[in-house]
Formats: C-alpha cells, sequence, structure tokens
C-alpha cells in the first residue's frame, strides 16, 4: 500500500511540474478560470498525499542531490549578489510597465504639490494642507529635489525605495527561518504582488513600510540588546509621522513585550525605554509646530480628521473581492500563485492543529503584524487597494512559515513559474518606457499642458487647481486653495474642521473663484473638471459651476482636448472627463 502511495504522489508531482509552467503559458485567457480550479484541484490532492498518508518524498531526494553537486555549498557572496542581480531587474521591469502614463494615482500629484512648498521656505501644513504626516512631505522634498524636479526620475527613484523594503524582507525571513532561499522566495512573491498597478506608485504606505520592515529587522537581529526596544519605537514612530494610521503597528511590539518580557501591568525598562523612542520624533514635530503657531491644524491633521475618514462607511469586504478579482485580470498567473499559497498556508496550519504540533514561537510577532495589518485596511474604511500594502508584506513573510521540503519545493516552483508570466507580459513595455525615458517624460499631456498656460504669461501668476494639481508641480506654483487634493473639498469631516481653524472659509470654493463678487482677488488660472470622482461614485461637479467663462466674462478657455484624450494621461481612462482651463485676461 505504501508503494502505491508513493507512486501515486510520484506521479502527481511529475504532473505538477509539468502542467504549471505549460498551461499557464500557452492556455488562453477565456480557459483560464477552469486551468485554476483543475490545476488547484492537482495541488490540493498532491499536497494530501504528501502531508497526510506518507513522510517520505521524493523532495528528500532533490535535496540529496543538490547537496551531492555542492550547489548548498556554494559561497553565500554568489546567491546574494545572483538574488539582488534578479530582484533589480524584476522591481525595474515589473514597475514600471505602466511608466508611460502620467497618472496612476491623484493622490501622489497632491503630495508633490504639498511638498514643494519646503523649499519655498514653509513647513509642511502652513500654506498647502494635505492630509498626511509632515515627514512624508519633508521624504517628497527629498526626493524631487535630487530628481531635480522631473516627475519621471521621481518614480524611478521609489522603485529604489521598494527594492530596499524587497531586501529587507528577505532578511526578516532569513532571520527568522534561518533559510536564505525561503527569504528570496517571499520577497520575489511579494515583488510580484506589488507589480499590479496599485504598487506601482509612490504611497505613504510604501514609506512608512519602510520603517516598520527595518523596525522589524532590527528587533530580530538584536532583540536581546538594550538598545533595541527604543530604536523599534523611534522607527515606529517615525512611520506615522507618514501616515498617521501606522501608530496601530505599536501593538504588535507591545503585546509580543507582554507576553514574552513581563506578566505585570508596570512599566518595565524595556517599556519606559520605548516611550522615550517614540516620544522623541513626536516631540520635536510638536515643538515646530508649536513655535510656528500651528499647533492646532498640526492635531486637526493628526487626530480629529483622521478620525472623521475611518467613521466613514464603506463595503470592505465586496472592495476586497474586487480587488482579488483584479489580480484575476492582471495576471491569472499570479492569481493562482496566491490562491494556491493560501490553500497549501490553510492545510499546513489545519495539520498542525489535528496533529497538536506547536508552532513556532518566533511567528508569534509577524501574526500579530498580519492581524494589525488586517485592522489597518478596516479602519481605512475606504477599501483603496494601497492600504493591504502591509498586508502584502506580511503576507509574503508567511509563506516562509512552511515547514515542509515539499512543500517549499512547490512553492519555489509556482513562484518561478509566476515570475516567468510577469516578466514575460511586463519586459517589453517596461523596457521601452525605460530605455526612452526621455520621449516617455516629454509625452506626459499634463507637463505639456503645463508649458502651453506659462507661454500665456510673462509674469508671476497664481493657480487655483480644482482638479489635475500635477499642473502645479510643474509650474512650480502653489495652490490658489489651501487644499489641494480635489476631492478633499468635497469631504465634510475635512471642510468643516478647516473652517472652525479659520484656515478656510464658508463656501470655499465660491469664496476662491470670487463667484458673483468683485472685491475679491482672483487667480490668474482656474483648472477643474466638469465631474468628479467622489466615494468611487463619477458625479457632476455639484460644489461649482466649471464652466468658469459662463459667468466671468474676464475669463477665456483654451482648448485642452488633446491633452484629455491623450492615452498617456491615465492608467484609468475615462472617456468623459474633461480637463477646463480658463485663464484671466488681465486686459479687462
Amino acid at each position: 500500500m505504501i508503494k502505491v502511495q508513493k507512486n501515486i504522489v510520484r506521479l502527481s508531482r511529475v504532473t505538477l511540474i509539468f502542467l504549471v509552467p505549460l498551461i499557464f503559458l500557452y492556455t488562453e485567457t477565456d480557459s483560464r478560470k477552469a486551468t485554476i480550479f483543475a490545476v488547484s484541484t492537482i495541488i490540493v490532492v498532491n499536497f494530501l498525499f504528501t502531508n497526510f498518508f506518507i513522510k517520505e518524498t521524493t523532495s528528500d531526494y532533490i535535496e540529496k542531490i543538490l547537496t551531492n553537486i555542492n550547489i548548498l555549498k556554494l559561497n553565500p557572496n554568489i546567491y546574494f549578489l545572483t538574488y539582488l542581480l534578479i530582484s533589480t531587474v524584476l522591481v525595474f521591469i515589473s514597475q514600471n510597465v505602466n511608466l508611460n502614463y502620467e497618472t496612476v494615482d491623484w493622490d501622489i500629484h497632491s503630495y508633490l504639490v504639498a511638498s514643494q512648498e519646503i523649499s519655498n521656505g514653509y513647513i509642511p501644513l502652513e500654506t498647502q494642507w494635505e492630509s498626511k504626516g509632515p515627514l512624508l512631505f519633508y521624504i517628497y522634498n527629498f526626493i524631487s529635489v535630487i530628481t531635480l524636479k522631473n516627475y519621471l526620475f521621481f518614480k524611478l527613484f521609489n522603485d529604489i525605495i521598494l527594492l530596499m523594503i524587497v531586501l529587507i524582507l528577505s532578511e526578516v525571513v532569513k532571520e527568522k527561518t534561518g533559510s536564505r532561499f525561503k527569504g528570496y522566495f517571499a520577497s520575489t512573491f511579494f515583488i510580484l504582488l506589488m507589480s499590479k498597478n496599485f504598487g506601482n506608485s509612490e504611497y505613504s504606505e510604501l514609506y512608512s513600510l519602510l520603517f516598520i520592515s527595518i523596525s522589524y529587522l532590527l528587533y530580530l537581529k538584536n532583540k536581546d540588546k538594550k538598545y533595541t526596544p527604543f530604536l523599534v519605537a523611534l522607527l515606529v514612530s517615525l512611520s506615522t509621522l507618514v501616515n498617521q494610521g501606522t501608530v496601530l503597528f505599536v501593538a504588535p511590539y507591545l503585546i509580543n513585550l507582554f507576553f514574552k518580557k513581563t506578566r505585570t501591568f508596570k512599566l518595565s525598562q524595556d517599556i519606559k525605554i520605548s516611550l522615550l523612542g517614540f516620544l522623541l520624533p513626536q516631540l520635536f514635530f510638536i515643538g515646530l509646530y508649536l513655535a510656528n503657531n500651528l499647533l492646532d491644524i498640526y492635531y486637526a491633521t493628526f487626530v480629529t480628521i483622521p478620525l472623521g475618514y475611518t467613521s466613514e462607511s464603506f463595503n470592505i469586504l465586496n472592495e476586497l473581492l474586487v480587488f482579488l478579482r483584479s489580480y484575476f485580470q492582471f495576471s491569472s498567473t499570479l492569481y493562482f500563485v496566491v490562491i494556491s499559497l493560501g490553500t497549501l498556508l490553510f492545510l499546513e496550519k489545519f495539520n498542525t492543529i489535528i496533529t497538536n504540533t506547536q508552532e513556532k514561537s518566533d511567528n508569534f510577532l509577524n501574526n500579530l503584524f498580519l492581524s494589525t495589518s488586517i485592522l489597518f485596511y478596516i479602519l481605512g474604511s475606504h477599501g483603496f487597494e494601497h492600504h493591504l500594502i502591509f498586508l502584502v508584506f506580511f503576507t509574503s513573510i508567511i509563506i516562509s512559515q512552511f515547514e515542509r521540503m515539499s512543500t517549499n519545493i512547490f512553492v519555489g516552483l509556482v513562484l518561478i513559474t509566476s515570475m516567468i508570466s510577469i516578466f514575460q507580459s511586463s519586459f517589453e513595455s517596461s523596457y521601452q518606457n525605460l530605455k526612452n525615458y526621455e520621449e516617455t517624460y516629454s509625452d506626459y499631456p499634463l507637463l505639456k499642458l503645463s508649458a502651453e498656460i506659462d507661454s500665456h504669461f510673462d509674469s508671476e501668476y497664481t493657480i487655483l487647481a480644482l482638479d489635475y494639481v500635477l499642473l502645479l508641480y510643474y509650474l512650480d506654483k502653489p495652490n490658489f486653495s489651501y487644499i489641494v487634493h480635489p476631492t478633499n473639498h468635497y469631504a465634510d469631516f475635512i471642510t468643516q474642521e478647516l473652517i472652525v481653524l479659520n484656515r478656510i472659509k464658508e463656501n470655499n470654493i465660491d469664496e476662491l473663484i470670487c463667484y458673483q463678487r468683485e472685491d475679491c482677488e482672483e487667480p490668474d488660472v482656474i483648472i477643474c473638471s466638469h465631474r468628479m470622482i467622489i466615494n468611487g461614485e463619477v458625479i457632476k461637479n455639484k460644489l461649482f459651476n466649471c464652466m468658469v467663462s459662463d459667468y466671468k466674462k474676464n475669463y477665456y478657455s483654451i482648448d485642452t482636448k488633446s491633452y484629455t484624450y491623450d492615452e498617456n494621461l491615465s492608467y484609468y481612462f475615462d472617456p468623459y472627463k474633461e480637463i477646463a482651463v480658463f485663464i484671466k485676461d488681465r486686459d479687462i
């Protein structure tokens, strides 16, 4: 009977090895859902036979063969350099397939506009309001300066940030498992998951993750050092100064500290030094804003407005399902990898339970991080894909928890298959975008539109941008409005708070445009759109009439159709979206 079982295992593995690469590279798109079901069934059967019926598998022989030919005995530096090269190429290929699109997410444009005021001698939130922490804008400003305000170079620099996180993740897994190969596979999985469009942008979560991942690695490497709690807390604190919501990631460390170090509610030495590390960056920025008489807006940005943000109600579960379906549309191969690894993880956890196997204690902290990542997504309340970046990171670490060699062999197989598929589908577009980067940049529609707007003026001028705020960045102009992000004008919990703080006025947009008023300063340029996307719904602009020249006769419009329908304008093509630009005739 055992012999029959072994033969079944061997047959299923051989079938798997040949089917996975061939089927997913050569099947038609319409048949891939059925393919996923069929191959997933093979995987489950293979796993069940391997892990529940027999102990010995063909993977044991594979390991022996690798050892005998000294593959596993090569200099570790050779492995690392090879991995670094592959990861770098994979990051730049997977991340830049959309480089030709000027807009992947408009949040980034608002952050850029808010950050450029630092170069003009202001601190964040002083003259331009955006919802994130001040450290994000200092980081943005730094990158913007060193990339010479070239938006394409700015994007490419953030690929380096992602690569740094990838390398840190690899080291985290290596530190947890003692296996460099598990680290390589986990970080490759992370790259593949981030290759989707939501990972191609410079969200605040990416920079926060950099600090959190460093803190995690530092903790694992130096958990017994006296200075570690201070540095870990310092890094998490810096993360909160980028994205306020990441204060949630204080909890995993505190819970872990309570269960691992002390059983009382008394403040231990570690808690005291952690508190010091966390408070130092916070007190620095509180002092900075207090000295500039801006503590009220700082408090609102960190406390009252975020609470209003989380109170908005969205169907989180539905948005999550949409996110998973979008992975299938993006890459059925990667979707298969996600589903199969999730299945394998479930089965392995199930096996641990029914066999009364004790889970490794070093998974405790990572499971806490994973739970916190889910909580971050839920409390974000909007279901935005970029709120899942933390979950993607810590889920990638989870795949390193597979204990059985057979499972790890399979993980390596499917990841390599998916990597080949992503590389194959992305290479040509990314290569052309990177090879012809000057042309790619010059083809950006809003960049060209900014030059046309600038040509209408011989002296200084002001711009009120109620949409397409990237134009402000290209022209190195602040927004005439204190609020930068277009949709924030529609958020009552934001506008009401800013009205109370006397940062904006009632009927703020009417005041800015000088609607039906003559005793106010008019902006020289007004940029808007007749429609907006609010809470995921496309609606007609209800706050004001975007056809400015109809009621302000001293303004004339310029033709923007060629920019509006430029294929490079936005990843999310909207055939009904308009770019309305009105310029004040100074002679009238």
